[in-house]
């Protein structure tokens, strides 16, 4: 169930990562530093990594508060704390990137 619940939340995220087809008979493969590469072109900004990070984080949390606290996990659940830890980065973020951080996290639906 906690997996189903991950893939919801970041298929929900409008991220994809790469895979490579599988042949007939074949599992797909998956290559984290393609997937890496992937995320950070989609994402295109300098702050790319911060946002897989939390956005991992919100998942990860998201999960252990259903298991751990029995607290319902829904997609809305996980990018409320997203969004929370978004914020946080926003105070110790660089000046320079302040902007463009509250731009994006603004655009957020």
């Amino acid at each position: 169930m906690a997996i189903r619940n991950a893939r919801r939340q970041w298929k929900d995220s409008d991220v994809r990562a790469h895979r490579r087809p599988a042949n007939r008979g074949e599992l797909a493969v998956t290559n984290p530093f393609l997937n890496l590469e992937c995320l950070k072109n989609q994402l295109n900004q300098p702050f790319f990594m911060e946002v897989i990070i939390l956005l991992s984080w919100a998942i990860w949390m998201t999960r252990n508060n259903k298991i751990f606290k029995h607290v319902n996990a829904s997609t809305q659940s996980c990018k409320n704390l997203f969004l929370l830890e978004m914020d946080a980065l926003l105070l110790r973020a660089k000046k320079a990137y302040s902007p463009r951080l509250e731009d994006w996290i603004s655009a957020i639906p």
